[in-house]
């Protein structure tokens, strides 16, 4: 991650959007929040009330970049197995933003903290059309249609209190 970080050629674009309410969650998600360009370059939009939160989504977008400096030309099962690691470190740094430097809840993103450690991330990523996964998406989710059962009855059983959201 280093040489993503320190080497002067790699360029980011951060800016803040609107602020977002819940409802809004899809322009929240990092992989709709963060267009990685190039092995070297990313565009982002980050919410503009989840500012604390900006490390975590610059962690998702050199995680990306060095997901496409690795072979592109790889599996569906590979990529997806990248950016479940892409969101994983997206969710350490949306933990601390919550924890160290006060950031705001929004229960979308908290979500994804909660589906890791019920270890349903994977099937979560798959049902909200993580669009980082591109043509592997559907395939993905032929092939791991029980993961995405389990986050659905993890989300409605465990998740969401009596008579959801």
């Amino acid at each position: 991650m280093t040489d993503l970080v320190e080497d002067p050629l790699v360029l980011y674009f951060p800016s803040f959007g609107r602020d977002l309410d819940e409802s809004e969650a899809r322009d929240a998600w990092p992989w709709n929040a963060v267009e990685v360009v190039t092995d070297s370059s990313a565009a982002l939009v980050m919410p503009g009330n989840l500012r604390e939160a900006g490390r975590a989504y610059e962690s998702y977008a050199v995680l990306r970049m060095h997901a496409v400096r690795q072979d592109p030309d790889v599996a569906c099962e590979v990529l997806v197995s990248r950016e479940v690691e892409a969101v994983d470190g997206f969710i350490d740094g949306w933990i601390a933003a919550r924890l160290l430097f006060g950031g705001p809840a929004y229960e979308p993103l908290d979500e994804l903290a909660f589906a890791r450690e019920a270890d349903v991330l994977p099937g979560l990523i798959l049902d909200r059309s993580d669009r980082q996964l591109g043509g592997c998406l559907q395939i993905s989710r032929e092939r791991r249609a029980e993961e995405i059962a389990a986050y659905r009855v993890w989300r409605t059983e465990r998740y969401l209190p009596p008579g959801g959201r």
